[in-house]
């Protein structure tokens, strides 16, 4: 370490050693053949013993332009309520962190913002060609904002994002 450079001492988390997650999904696809196009549409509930629930919805439009290219906007939502150890800073708590290990029996404490309130938004448009029978090529643009809702966690810990993906698929 560099003369005069000290790193303040922190303390890290403590989460609980088990988890466990249910999950109800229901999902609708449905065809519109006069308009070449399918609809498919997801909702998805989860809980767990952090005590953390969690909704989804999301929806895709499959639009068919010729028989080549297939175009696909869509459309994600996200919600959770925070972990019940969930904490942007432990000062107007009665925690009290220590330099050891975890402890198995708590008190259990986090500040990772993924444990917090928070919705997430997922937008974008996937175009596929299928250029011959074997080989198909894809290219999609999405956009992800999460934001937090506690109103205490400060909004630049939460990640936006522009995502460029492209695929190849060879079929034989």
């Amino acid at each position: 370490m560099a003369p005069g450079i000290t790193l303040p001492f922190t303390f890290g988390e403590n989460r609980p050693a088990d988890r466990s997650q249910w999950t109800i999904y229901l999902s609708l696809n449905r065809a519109f053949p006069a308009l070449n196009a399918a609809l498919e549409a997801g909702y998805r509930f989860y809980h767990d013993t952090f005590g953390t629930d969690a909704h989804t919805v999301e929806f895709s439009w499959l639009q068919r332009l010729g028989p080549r290219v297939l175009l696909r906007p869509n459309l994600r939502f996200y919600t959770q309520s925070a972990a019940n150890f969930y904490y942007y800073q432990l000062d107007q708590t009665a925690i009290t962190p220590t330099a050891t290990l975890p402890a198995p029996q708590g008190p259990f404490y986090s500040s990772d913002y993924r444990l917090s309130d928070l919705t997430a938004t997922t937008y974008g448009l996937q175009v596929v060609w299928d250029a011959t029978r074997w080989l198909q090529l894809d290219v999609a643009l999405s956009q992800y904002d999460m934001r937090g809702r506690d109103g205490v966690t400060p909004q630049s810990a939460y990640p936006r994002a522009r995502i460029v993906t492209a695929g190849v698929k060879l079929s034989w």
